[in-house]
C-alpha cells in the first residue's frame, strides 16, 4: 500500500512503483512515520513489537 507523503516498507513490488505513488521507500526492519508503524515480513516481528511497545508509551 502506498500513501503519498509517508515512508513505507513494501514486501512485494519494486521501490520505484512506491516512489511514483508518492511514498519514500526505505529498506529497514521497522519504519515509524508519525503515528504509523510499518514492518515488512514475519522475520521483523520482534523488532516491530519492540518499536510498537515503545511508540505506544510515547503517544
Amino acid at each position: 500500500m502506498a500513501i503519498a507523503g509517508l515512508e513505507e516498507i513494501e514486501l512485494t513490488g519494486p521501490p520505484d512503483a512506491l516512489e511514483k505513488a508518492g511514498a519514500t521507500w526505505v529498506d529497514n526492519e521497522v519504519v515509524i512515520d508519525g503515528t504509523y508503524v510499518f514492518s515488512c515480513c514475519p522475520d521483523d516481528i520482534p523488532a516491530f513489537n519492540k518499536v510498537v511497545g515503545r511508540h505506544s508509551r510515547l503517544g
